[in-house]
């Protein structure tokens, strides 16, 4: 079975340490850390000096977004490519994102290995009461920033952002789970389904009224 293994911005460790797709698959755990689907997983990859990565695999690329590759920018051939795409244009705006450390294929699966975020997911920061107005009007000016920028992120929620700090005004945001991101502006029915996603990401917290009507206008 035909494999490839690319790095895309990694240090001479990284480089030795995930020198082959089998080399990180061999070091990733065997439970996925984040809920898997039938076509996605993601696994924790621990390397050798302790720095902590994520695996992210994609058994095969499914028609739907198959298609979009093809047709929508930024063009690739499987969801990996257009994780790492989507990564490198946020970065190019000047958003931050994932580290992709390196590419890979095992048709028809792909792979993406990607430097763990500092800070954490802006669910759990909710879920503490740890989100005050300032912070949460500053997530919201964020991710508008990001549509206004010519990028629709279709998943982004509240598991998908992540905050590093405590000050509002000065935390650093970040944004992830990009593969089915693309290179224009989002449409209304983007906008929706965006909207829809933060939504069932903060199902069960307390989140006021007036801070979600806040985040949806920005």
């Amino acid at each position: 079975m035909r494999e490839s293994w690319r790095f895309i911005d990694a240090d001479d460790a990284e480089r030795a340490a995930f020198s082959d797709l089998a080399r990180v698959r061999a070091l990733a755990g065997r439970e996925p850390v984040a809920e898997p689907n039938r076509l996605r997983a993601v696994f924790a990859v621990r390397a050798p000096d302790g720095r902590r990565y994520f695996l992210k695999a994609f058994t095969r690329t499914q028609l739907g977004n198959l298609v979009r590759n093809r047709l929508t920018r930024p063009r690739c051939r499987d969801d990996a490519a257009r994780e790492v795409a989507v990564a490198q244009a946020l970065a190019a705006r000047g958003f931050a994102a994932p580290r992709v450390v390196a590419v890979g294929t095992r048709r028809p699966a792909s792979f993406c290995l990607l430097a763990e975020l500092p800070g954490e997911e802006l669910r759990a920061r909710l879920a503490a009461g740890r989100c005050p107005d300032a912070l949460a009007e500053r997530v919201a000016r964020h991710c508008g920033a990001i549509a206004a920028a010519g990028l629709t992120l279709p998943d982004l929620s509240a598991l998908h952002v992540f905050v590093d700090g405590e000050d509002p005004s000065v935390a650093r945001l970040a944004v992830l789970d990009l593969h089915r991101g693309a290179l224009r502006r989002p449409r209304r029915r983007d906008l929706v389904r965006m909207l829809r996603s933060f939504a069932r990401s903060v199902k069960g917290l307390a989140v006021p009224r007036g801070r979600a009507l806040r985040f949806a206008v920005r």
